[in-house]
């Protein structure tokens, strides 16, 4: 993700709603000591730290300028990707572990079988 800068974005009609790399580089320029960029990308975490910091002291204002197309993207693809897909997260017990004998618990007292002891 640091190559960015060189990096070409294609140019498409934008939904509703996505954010605009123009957008995000204005408020970067003017206001990104401050962390609006980042607010304006939902970032509010690292948004209070730009503010708290001045841009992380100029720094991470500079890296900015490389992040802030991929940080747009990455936006409009959580919000607005017609491909977002919901996983969903099934549990339940672990299932039993099958040994070569066709139980599911260790021989303790068949011959070859070490206890350790």
């Amino acid at each position: 993700k640091w190559n960015h800068c060189s990096s070409k974005h294609k140019t498409k009609t934008r939904q509703m709603g996505e954010k605009s790399i123009a957008v995000a580089y204005l408020l970067w320029f003017f206001l990104g000591f401050l962390g609006i960029h980042r607010f304006y990308l939902d970032r509010p975490i690292s948004g209070i730290v730009w503010l708290l910091t001045a841009g992380l002291f100029g720094i991470g204002w500079l890296i900015d300028l490389c992040l802030i197309p991929s940080m747009v993207d990455e936006y409009n693809h959580m919000h607005y990707s017609h491909h977002h897909h919901h996983h969903v997260v099934v549990s339940g017990p672990p299932a039993p572990v099958v040994y070569q004998s066709g139980t599911t618990a260790p021989p303790a007292y068949s011959p070859g079988y070490s206890t350790g002891y």
